[in-house]
């Protein structure tokens, strides 16, 4: 479990530092990127996510892409902020309050999301739900590729916000599925993190 967490803990922190220095750079204009660009890098990014849950691309390096990644992320916020027209000491507080923010949902999702999942990876179901989670995560890549490319319509986005505003109940549906899968689960002391 403490190797799991720490694991986790690299990547999210990781993330966090990519994202909060672009953040500051785009938001304070010390460097200014168009939205659509970053649009489709964030897209992209999702995309690498979604393959390398499904074979790794660069194993033992995930807290790495994941601080590249957040420079990515950084900037669609930066862009944000820079729009709203505000005053220099008005930005930094927008900016460490967004930062905040962010930081805290972000906490909020692995502190709901990470015990199932934990759960989870003890059963025989755990690679399948893995391949099911990767491969819909990577179609909706790839649709806001496309439609950020060429304009093209997403059915996508409408079903990503209905399962985004069911969050909390999916993630308890993947714990009962795990206890269920592994009613023994107490019983052990050892949790693998793959």
């Amino acid at each position: 479990m403490r190797r799991c967490l720490l694991q986790i803990g690299k990547i999210v922190t990781a993330f966090t530092a990519g994202h909060s220095v672009t953040l500051a750079a785009g938001a304070m204009n010390l460097i200014h990127v168009s939205n659509r660009p970053i649009e489709v890098l964030i897209a992209v990014s999702i995309l690498v996510s979604a393959v390398h849950a499904l074979r790794p691309l660069f194993p033992g390096r995930e807290a790495v892409i994941a601080g590249c990644f957040g420079l990515v992320h950084g900037m669609a916020f930066a862009t944000t902020l820079a729009e709203l027209g505000l005053g220099r000491w008005d930005r930094v507080a927008s900016i460490l309050g967004f930062n905040l923010g962010i930081e805290a949902m972000q906490l909020v999702v692995v502190a709901i999301a990470l015990p199932s999942l934990i759960l989870l990876s003890r059963t025989r179901l755990y690679p399948s739900i893995r391949t099911v989670g990767a491969v819909f995560a990577g179609a909706v890549a790839i649709a806001w590729i496309a439609q950020r490319l060429w304009d093209l319509p997403n059915p996508a986005d409408a079903f990503v916000m209905a399962l985004a505003q069911h969050a909390a109940w999916i993630a308890i549906g993947l714990t009962l599925l795990g206890l269920i899968a592994r009613p023994d689960i107490f019983r052990r002391n050892e949790v693998n993190c793959r």
